[in-house]
């Protein structure tokens, strides 16, 4: 059997404080079997890695085991299109195919809100993994309480019925380490003066920082492995750090 942390490694899973009960609640679920934190629900905002921890659940199952049919992941589209695309299947004969899960992963929960049949059918989802006791995780960027208008008061309990842990924007060491460790990956160097407006711009989102980082990459490739001084930094990144103090002075006269 193959440990939970083994499988973050080969992911490269950037773990800091500001994930750390995510990381921690998906293991205890897995690994340790705490089917009470079922349905486990991961929130927080774009771009701190939710669907990469998904990934890892996924990647953690089938590696100990589990069939690729019995690990069910579905996003906000992937399940609507299998629920509604096909009519000549039951609901009913849709509905057994979760009950063989070995675990199911429900990504994009926010994009449910006020889709009352979708809504119906998750809930359904959600009672029924319960009752076979088969772990189920749900993602999205918003807690469901904060779009209750917008979401079935039955779905709500459910949802909120096992754990519910929010990943926080990641700390300034988390930004530190994802950007060394993606440095190293590619065997590219970024000025220190830079790196740190790398951190500062962009180290809220890592899936941005990732293509700040892949840009790095591209200029090194294209420069015989030159290494980008602040002159070509601003000039290349010129619309992204406008759009971020943009962005900041909009916060900042909000507040």
């Amino acid at each position: 059997m193959k440990s939970y942390d083994s499988i973050l490694a080969d992911y490269n899973t950037m773990c800091g404080e500001f994930n750390r009960e995510a990381i921690m609640a998906v293991k205890s679920l897995l690994e340790n079997c705490k089917i009470t934190f079922s349905p486990l629900l991961i929130y927080g905002n774009v771009g701190i890695g939710k669907t990469h921890i998904l990934k890892v659940a996924k990647a953690y199952m089938k590696v100990n085991g589990n069939d690729d049919s019995s690990i069910i992941y579905f996003d906000f589209r992937g399940l609507s299109r299998y629920f509604f695309d096909s009519q000549t299947i039951h609901i009913d004969q849709k509905m057994k195919y979760f009950d063989s899960a070995s675990i199911i992963i429900l990504d994009d929960l926010h994009h449910y809100a006020h889709r009352d049949r979708t809504q119906d059918y998750v809930l359904d989802i959600i009672s029924r993994s319960r009752e076979l006791k088969i772990p189920i995780i749900v993602a999205g960027n918003n807690h469901p309480y904060t779009m209750a208008n917008s979401f079935n008061p039955s779905l709500l309990s459910r949802v909120c019925g096992g754990v519910s842990v929010k990943i926080d924007a990641p700390d300034i060491k988390s930004r530190v380490d994802f950007v060394n460790m993606l440095t190293k990956t590619k065997d590219i160097i970024i000025d220190p003066e830079i790196e740190e407006k790398v951190i500062e711009y962009f180290g809220n989102d890592f899936s941005i920082l990732q293509g700040i980082i892949n840009r790095f990459e591209l200029f090194a490739t294209l420069n015989n492995g030159a290494v980008m001084d602040n002159l070509a930094f601003d000039l290349i990144f010129k619309d992204e750090i406008n759009h971020f103090k943009t962005l900041n002075s909009s916060l900042g006269e909000s507040v």
